[in-house]
């Protein structure tokens, strides 16, 4: 049974959530971004609609299907991503308020776990109908659509806080295990599809990509539970819609009773987030935020200091400090491994020149660009450095005697340095594989790094002029998830600016010298970079002007 003063506390946060975004959107900036973001909502929203209702829109032009059949292996990653990281601690998480109150009162475990539960589930069903209607033209349905995306994204938080749950009845050698599976999936599923590529004669097409990818064994036995999400958003009305998506309510539901079933103490879990993140902040001047133990007192690694720079300096090296130490191995461990597949790639086309096709080598730069752009966005998103930090650790900032400019150029570089690790990661066996010239690949390569500046600039401002966070902390209101979604889309919004003259550069340089790989990629990354500083000036001075609220 489910008690009322849990209730009654939801409704006190649903309010405060709703008094506090409208007390922001009346101030001058608040207003201001709000109608900027509404505008861009019915942009956006308004051609879905038209072409989703009233036209064929893309559902039968023969991308959605190829398209949705790539969605279970985007859920297997992101799932195994997340078990192996234990995201499910920062999902259990509660602030520390809120965990006063719920420890305070005569509350079972299941009663704690049914609030946390309810809370997610109010802030992320609306959102994710309100993202569907941008999803309608892709859709097979729109009913579909809604529920492919309300039921998969239930069920990898699920998947996630069964894993969270399950570690104090698990060994540490069966936590260990269930990491170095997740872990050794994802890459034994990434080097078939990735063989598989090397192995056809076909070009490059969507047909192509869709037949390697499903025609793994690996893909086809670990992707079978995402599945049902995929069929129901491309499928239409019929039974099999249904069929799917009784499938789909069905995992659901076995993965609310395994979290049911698995939760031995909730709180207690509670508790060890919230010590956490205290250690967190006592850390935080170090630059030492995810160790723990004897290494956050006396770190090992150190970043030499930096020049002023007229008060770059310091700031440039807090965050490369701190982005580097939370990310550990990653960044040096992606560029090691992209050498070593740089060097696998040149003994291997030595030896086997036909092993792939000229016509998949000549893209083989550029496809490795998009897909360094997505993964630094998923690493990025989450992470919380520069300005995308929580609120109550960036007050010191203000002290500084840095001008706002140089502050926010420093806050940047955190980011910054871990996105270009990845693209350098990419770019080594890219550049290794490809018949461009050096010229062109180089090109591509800087017109990758100034996306990566301009997608940093664009977190540091929107986390700057807003009270949104990349991830937010523990459970400020029930609308923590729908946070979460309104900051990823205030930001694909902000990156128009650098995107469009991007654009622009990249057709100005191709008018001038030839549309080619080389002048095109140039004036495209001269262009993107040409704005970034007006954004870094707007988000130091918002920043240095603004009045921080503790969260």
């Amino acid at each position: 049974m489910f008690d009322s003063a849990l209730i009654q506390l939801m409704r006190t946060l649903t309010r405060a959530g709703f008094r506090r975004a409208f007390r922001q959107v009346l101030t001058p900036l608040g207003a201001f971004l709000t109608l900027i973001l509404l505008f861009f909502v019915v942009v956006g929203l308004g051609p879905s609609l038209v072409m989703g209702v009233y036209g064929k829109g893309l559902g039968d032009s023969g991308l959605v299907g190829p398209l949705s059949k790539m969605i279970p292996v985007m859920m297997y990653m992101m799932a195994a991503t997340a078990i192996a990281a234990d995201a499910g601690k920062a999902i259990l998480e509660l602030k520390p308020p809120e965990l006063q109150f719920v420890l305070a009162g005569p509350f079972s475990d299941r009663q704690i776990l049914t609030y946390r539960l309810l809370t997610m589930a109010l802030g992320w069903v609306p959102m994710s109908i309100f993202f569907s209607f941008f999803a309608l033209p892709y859709a097979g349905s729109f009913l579909g659509g809604v529920l492919s995306i309300i039921l998969g994204s239930a069920f990898l938080v699920l998947i996630t806080m069964m894993r969270t749950l399950a570690t104090p009845r698990l060994s540490a050698l069966g936590v260990q295990g269930i990491r170095l599976f997740m872990i050794g999936s994802a890459a034994l599923m990434s080097m078939e599809v990735a063989w598989r590529f090397l192995d056809s004669s076909q070009a490059y097409s969507i047909e192509m990509i869709e037949q390697v990818v499903q025609g793994a064994r690996s893909v086809q036995v670990l992707t079978l539970p995402f599945r049902p999400f995929a069929n129901l958003f491309s499928g239409q009305l019929n039974g099999v819609l249904i069929a799917n998506a009784a499938i789909g309510f069905g995992l659901v539901g076995l993965a609310v009773l395994g979290c049911y079933r698995l939760n031995m103490g909730f709180a207690e879990l509670a508790v060890e987030g919230v010590a956490r993140r205290m250690k967190k902040l006592e850390r935080i001047k170090s630059g030492n935020i995810n160790s723990s133990g004897m290494a956050a007192k006396s770190p090992k690694r150190s970043l030499p200091a930096f020049p002023w720079w007229r008060g770059i300096g310091p700031v440039a090296w807090l965050q490369a400090t701190i982005s580097l130490r939370r990310s550990g191995r990653l960044v040096p461990g992606l560029v090691a491994i992209g050498a070593v597949l740089a060097v696998v790639a040149v003994f291997l086309l030595q030896h086997r020149p036909d092993l792939m096709p000229e016509s998949q080598r000549e893209f083989a730069v550029p496809v490795a660009m998009g897909v360094a752009s997505y993964l630094g966005f998923l690493v990025v998103i989450v992470s919380q450095t520069g300005f995308g930090a929580p609120k109550r650790t960036l007050t010191w900032f203000q002290t500084l005697p840095s001008h706002p400019l140089a502050l926010a150029i420093g806050m940047l570089i955190g980011s910054f340095i871990v996105l270009a690790g990845i693209r350098t990661a990419t770019f080594l066996p890219s550049i290794a594989i490809s018949t461009q010239t050096p010229l062109e690949c180089v090109s591509i390569f800087f017109a990758g790094l100034a996306v990566d500046l301009s997608f940093a600039s664009t977190i540091g401002f929107v986390s700057a002029a807003t009270s949104l966070r990349p991830t937010p902390e523990g459970t400020p209101d029930v609308l923590q998830g729908a946070r979460a979604m309104l900051f990823m889309f205030v930001v694909s919004i902000a990156m128009i600016p650098s995107l469009l003259f991007g654009a622009i550069g990249a057709a100005v340089a191709g008018l001038m010298f030839g549309f080619d790989w080389a002048p095109c990629a140039i004036g495209a990354g001269v262009g993107a970079a040409m704005i970034q500083p007006l954004v870094w000036h707007a988000s130091g001075k918002i920043f240095s002007r603004r009045e921080l609220e503790t969260a």
